[in-house]
């Protein structure tokens, strides 16, 4: 073989191991076109079918790394030419209009993608491929997912699945389930995803995959944190960036970071949280990943907002905002005009808090996301109790979407928020036994910011009931807690209560 085509693969691979992917790509390109120029595999057709093969494989790979997408659709649309002039198995034409599909996919063409995917589906009903049509089937549903169409991807997925499993075909088995796992975590059916995730991992260790195996723990990872198990979360997490970190996958990486940050906010540490989520974010923008930027940004907005700094927190949720609607992303939308909401309303703008949050409501009602909608509606009921409206309503319709979920932490949220308006309502009883059982759930899920709220909470219904000592020795606990997570809002309010309790 001629010194120069293998010394741009050399040097390719080189740029590869390195992550250099744009060069990596180039050269591979540079040593086609040197393959094409030279009959260099004349005493071989083999040899020179599986050489170029290879070599345009190698190129769409390394585009993809480098975020090229044009020019990996450029590689697989040779490597299908390619196909076309020189006799190969059926299936593997129908595997690689399949991949063709998955690019446009990404590249935000769901229109193209479903067209070559119709014409992958009708190559394999008249060659008789089964699993190959299974394997469009499943990519149609992508396609579906990516277009915010859950309930069609949903159908897909199932199709897809019940011809994988006819074959025992275990990596089409653990792709279908993983995906649907992702919607039903989605779509708040935290038990059925919990399952579907949970055989996806099974399969993906029994296949020794180990991009399957990250996936599946960084999804179990979102639902531990969203049934508020957040040692269970931090478990899945960790083990999850550890897989992506020896696979050098950066955006796997930056998820982790991204969902780890997550935790640490939970918790009430926000440095940590800041840390995780600066790191996460410089990691994005290397990988020039806008969503993940973008989920940055609000991320740490929602830090900025916890530490008293709302003017920084307003512009972060700002520019995350712009850039989810460049993306048409009405989640991530939705996501900001409930923290902007939050903003206007700890700074006494309850009119615009209220348009934001009645707007972020009507996003997520039309995207059917519970989630969304408990917290909003939670929102809501604070801002209706400054307004001097009926915010039990409120209040007790977010907790029964979250007990639906289930979402623990909301739950005890909710419960805390009822039992301080039974406080101020003059309905102790009532209170203590809300409180508690908020205090219960904060205790099961180790959650020690949302635990100082409620012995702030139970403090003020001590206070309320003539009760100074046991009023100040719950201030005091809170305020040892707010003092181990760094959190000097919690900190002056107790000062605050121990000083009107000493003035009485």
């Amino acid at each position: 073989m001629h010194p120069e085509f293998l010394n741009a693969l050399q040097q390719a691979e080189q740029h590869a191991e390195q992550q250099q992917w744009e060069e990596a790509a180039s050269l591979t390109a540079a040593a086609i076109m040197l393959s094409k120029a030279e009959d260099w595999f004349r005493d071989s057709i083999e040899t020179w079918r599986e050489t170029s093969h290879a070599l345009l494989k190698r190129w769409r790979e390394f585009s993809i790394q480098a975020g090229d997408l044009e020019q990996a659709q450029q590689a697989l649309s040779e490597q299908i030419d390619f196909c076309e002039h020189h006799p190969e198995p059926t299936h593997f034409i129908a595997e690689l209009l399949c991949e063709k599909a998955r690019l446009y996919t990404y590249a935000d063409e769901s229109k193209l993608a479903f067209e070559v995917l119709e014409d992958a589906i009708a190559w394999c009903d008249t060659h008789q491929l089964p699993q190959q049509r299974a394997l469009a089937i499943m990519y149609m549903g992508e396609s579906a997912k990516f277009e915010d169409d859950t309930t069609r991807a949903k159908e897909l997925y199932e199709e897809a699945l019940e011809t994988f499993q006819s074959f025992d075909n275990k990596e089409g088995i653990a792709d279908c389930h993983q995906h649907l796992g992702e919607i039903a975590s989605f779509e708040g059916y935290t038990e059925e995803a919990r399952t579907h995730l949970e055989t996806a991992l099974s399969l993906y260790e029994a296949l020794d995959d180990a991009p399957g195996q990250a996936n599946s723990l960084l999804e179990l990872g979102e639902i531990a944190k969203c049934s508020g198990d957040l040692e269970q979360a931090t478990t899945h997490f960790e083990a999850a960036q550890t897989f992506y970190h020896t696979l050098q996958d950066a955006q796997g990486e930056a998820n982790c970071r991204l969902s780890l940050g997550e935790i640490a906010r939970l918790r009430g540490n926000p440095s940590h949280a800041a840390q995780e989520f600066e790191d996460a974010l410089t990691l994005y923008r290397s990988l020039g990943d806008t969503l993940g930027e973008a989920n940055c940004l609000q991320s740490l907005g929602e830090v900025k907002q916890a530490t008293g700094h709302p003017a920084e927190a307003l512009a972060l949720f700002t520019e995350a905002m712009g850039m989810y609607k460049e993306m048409s992303d009405s989640l991530g939308v939705a996501n900001c005009l409930l923290e902007l909401g939050r903003v206007s309303k700890d700074e006494g703008e309850l009119q615009q808090s209220n348009v934001h949050l009645s707007r972020a409501l009507h996003h997520y009602e039309t995207l059917s996301y519970p989630l969304g909608m408990a917290n909003t509606l939670h929102a809501l009921g604070e801002l209706a109790l400054l307004q001097k409206e009926d915010a039990h309503t409120l209040f007790q319709q977010a907790l029964e979407l979250h007990r639906a979920l289930p979402n623990p932490l909301g739950e005890a949220t909710c419960l805390r928020s009822l039992g301080d308006l039974a406080v101020q309502q003059g309905h102790l009883e009532e209170a203590a036994a809300l409180l508690t059982q908020a205090n219960t759930l904060y205790e099961e899920h180790n959650t020690p910011l949302g635990l100082a709220h409620c012995l702030f909470s139970r403090g003020l219904l001590e206070a309320a009931a003539a009760h100074p000592e046991k009023a100040r020795a719950l201030f005091d606990q809170a305020h040892t807690l707010y003092t181990e997570l760094t959190y000097p809002l919690g900190q002056q309010a107790c000062e605050k209560q121990s000083a009107l309790l000493s003035e009485s």
